[in-house]
């Protein structure tokens, strides 16, 4: 499996002790690029931390997809058409966790989330999430009640695995048991 089934929190909230989710306070490399000011860069700085993507390359390219489809700004937030498309161009794959009329099964935690290299999606924001610790410009846990939608994941950065097919089935195994 990706991860040790005794961490397979991913089915839901299982952290009720007083452990909870780290978070690095970082801009993902925005200043030291020379970008000034506050923005709504969440996806460029996520891409940039979670692929360990030069900031500006990762704005660059954000920038560069959303206007190939006619699109603004990534400074003003990015639609999830743009983000799938330079996500699966880097080899990441999607992991719905929640859908529509079932509730929220996996919040912004670490016991409810595998290790590895994540980029998950919440309400109006983006996080890079590696090995259970949270990086971003501020706190989005909101205690840890935060519902994640879904998470990209890159199966080749996944070191314990057998195969990326094995890991694929697994994932593909744990969200049906999410039952929508």
């Amino acid at each position: 499996p990706p991860w040790p089934r005794a961490t397979a929190g991913f089915l839901g909230r299982t952290n009720t002790g007083d452990e909870a989710m780290d978070v690095i306070i970082t801009d993902g490399g925005r200043a030291l690029a020379g970008f000034r000011g506050e923005t709504g860069d969440c996806f460029v700085r996520a891409l940039s931390i979670a692929v360990e993507m030069d900031y500006r390359e990762a704005y660059n390219l954000t920038r560069l997809t959303a206007k190939k489809h006619g699109e603004r700004s990534p400074r003003h937030g990015v639609k999830r058409k743009i983000s799938d498309e330079i996500l699966r161009a880097h080899g990441w794959h999607w992991v719905a966790t929640m859908g529509v009329g079932t509730g929220c099964k996996v919040h912004l935690c670490k016991d409810d989330l595998p290790p590895g290299r994540l980029i998950c999606r919440v309400s109006r924001h983006w996080v890079a999430v590696l090995d259970g610790v949270a990086h971003d410009n501020h706190d989005p846990t909101r205690g840890e009640s935060r519902c994640v939608y879904g998470f990209w994941w890159n199966p080749k950065a996944v070191e314990y695995m057998d195969t990326i097919e094995e890991c694929e089935a697994e994932m593909a195994h744990q969200a049906s048991l999410l039952d929508f």
